[in-house]
């Protein structure tokens, strides 16, 4: 899902036309590698810096572009991706610091307002922290879920790196006696349903996972009758966002169904094959045949699809079998039924794993919905199906045993 108004589109108007182009077609590890190779404007180092998540630099960059180009769209541009940098790390005081500075600028800009009060909200408590940081081991249950203890009472929650913000049910909010907090005009779009809905939050005092244990943490609280608490029993009524498992600095989860956090990065890695444009969802540096793609992670979904970006790019792949089938695609907000098309099979490669869709079904364009952001929208059929899977926020890589 996508909090309104959190992150923006870069509207870069700088020189370098390449450069350009590349922040224009999301091409991220493109630009990163043309931004190592040549002397380029700081703006295009600032998103650099923000997708690959070392916010230090990216507000260091944004104090040289302010200082030279004071007025620039680029700095809209940069305070909306420094909103969302700030945002997946749990700083909700400097997010509201950029998005007021992005309302000074632009007041009718859309969706400002209603972000400006959630983070208004959320600021008044105190911002999500590590309490004790210890590598550890859980077992998930047989669908995927979590054991965690929320303000000492213990439940079983679903992990989503596609979520802007962790979330629990009303009937799980009231069982564990947490205040539910009304944001007065603040919605969010369901990324996966397009449907867009109130904002309530909590703030759990306690989360603990094993013995890595984080304070402070916000959750956005829906309906029960909500999707995917309307089929779930009473002890699954919560999921954990991106910010939490970012917190966790690296996770991983094999076919045994252990889940570590908090283990030691590898000591060496090569360049990053990760990043993070928005508010969550990882993208990882693929490949099809020879040509290179992206994919957005996102655990919260138990399928995999093609994006219209990928119809695009491969016209002749998509071409070669143009079966319309229809398929519903389900989210917080509710479900919404979409014609797809669907292809045999589609090999493709990530994280050093071969993966195999069969059958891969290809979304259309929505105009209400980002869905161009990436190839491919990988679910968790697909990072099923190698032995073991880790993300390792620190030095951003993604690998697939």
């Amino acid at each position: 899902m996508l909090l309104v108004a959190a992150g923006c589109g870069v509207a870069a108007q700088t020189s370098g036309p390449d450069l350009r182009a590349l922040v224009d077609n999301r091409q991220w590890f493109e630009l990163r590698d043309a931004v190592d190779a040549a002397n380029a404007p700081v703006f295009f180092h600032l998103v650099v810096s923000c997708v690959f998540d070392d916010v230090r630099r990216a507000e260091a960059s944004l104090t040289r572009l302010i200082g030279s180009a004071a007025q620039s769209p680029d700095v809209f541009a940069a305070h909306g991706m420094l909103a969302s940098a700030h945002m997946r790390a749990g700083h909700y005081s400097q997010v509201l610091s950029h998005l007021r500075a992005m309302q000074a600028s632009r007041p009718d800009f859309g969706g400002l307002a209603g972000a400006i009060g959630l983070f208004t909200a959320l600021g008044a408590y105190p911002e999500p922290a590590v309490s004790r940081r210890r590598s550890s081991q859980v077992r998930m249950t047989e669908d995927m879920f979590l054991p965690v203890s929320i303000d000492e009472r213990p439940a079983n929650y679903g992990f989503d790196t596609g979520m802007d913000l962790s979330v629990m049910s009303e009937t799980e909010a009231r069982r564990l006696g947490l205040a539910i907090h009304v944001v007065a005009g603040s919605e969010f779009q369901d990324g996966a349903s397009g449907i867009r809905t109130g904002i309530r939050f909590v703030i759990a005092n306690r989360l603990l996972l094993g013995d890595f244990e984080i304070a402070h943490v916000p959750f956005l609280v829906v309906s029960r009758e909500a999707m995917p608490f309307v089929e779930l029993p009473a002890d699954k009524q919560g999921i954990l966002g991106y910010p939490v498992l970012r917190t966790f600095e690296t996770i991983r989860w094999d076919r045994t169904r252990a889940f570590q956090v908090g283990f030691e990065s590898a000591s060496k890695r090569p360049t990053p094959n990760m990043c993070v444009p928005g508010n969550s969802t990882p993208v990882v540096d693929g490949r099809h045949g020879t040509r290179r793609i992206t994919l957005g992670l996102d655990t919260g979904s138990s399928r995999t699809f093609l994006t219209p970006r990928f119809a695009r790019d491969f016209p002749g792949v998509v071409e070669q079998s143009a079966k319309k089938e229809s398929t519903l695609l389900r989210g917080l907000g509710g479900s919404t039924a979409v014609d797809v098309i669907t292809l045999p099979e589609l090999t493709l490669c990530a994280g050093g794993f071969d993966f195999m869709l069969r059958p891969a079904q290809v979304l259309p364009p929505d105009p209400s919905v980002e869905r161009d952001t990436y190839h491919v929208w990988a679910g968790m059929d697909i990072l099923a199906q190698p032995r073991r899977i880790t993300l390792d926020f620190r030095s951003m890589w993604f690998a697939a045993e």
